[in-house]
């Protein structure tokens, strides 16, 4: 008697789903299965880099702002710059998310809300690394 395991085929599944959504972007899809659930990570060039600045951290910087120390019109311009990249990551992530809704399941307390252990289906939208975009 034959027995075979069949294929998983969610990962090729998002990955179509993606580039019918957004033709000129890269994704990879990995699906990791451990002892009590699953993780979907979904990496794509749609989101943006932050540009390297090893002087500051964008963190530094906003807690500067915040109170009310002077930043220099470069610091400004950093620190608008990483607020808009944010956002647009924000906002690209929410949307991915939504499109891909259908594959989480996240089993929850009806009286809490607390997260059950156990058959946990999670998905994570993360940056694609230039060097991964080009394997």
């Amino acid at each position: 008697m034959e027995t075979r395991t069949q294929r998983d085929t969610r990962g090729t599944e998002i990955k179509r789903l993606l580039q019918r959504q957004y033709p000129q972007a890269s994704f990879r899809v990995r699906l990791s299965k451990y002892s009590m659930g699953e993780s979907i990570h979904v990496k794509t060039d749609l989101l943006l880099a932050y540009p390297d600045d090893p002087r500051q951290t964008w963190l530094d910087l906003d807690n500067r702002s915040r109170r009310g120390e002077v930043l220099t019109p470069t610091e400004w311009a950093q620190l608008h710059e990483h607020h808009r990249i944010r956002t647009a990551n924000n906002e690209t992530s929410d949307t991915l998310s939504r499109l891909l809704r259908a594959y989480e399941s996240i089993d929850r307390d009806s009286v809490t809300g607390e997260i059950l252990s156990g058959g946990n289906t999670y998905v994570f939208i993360e940056r694609l690394a230039t060097k991964e975009a080009i394997t």
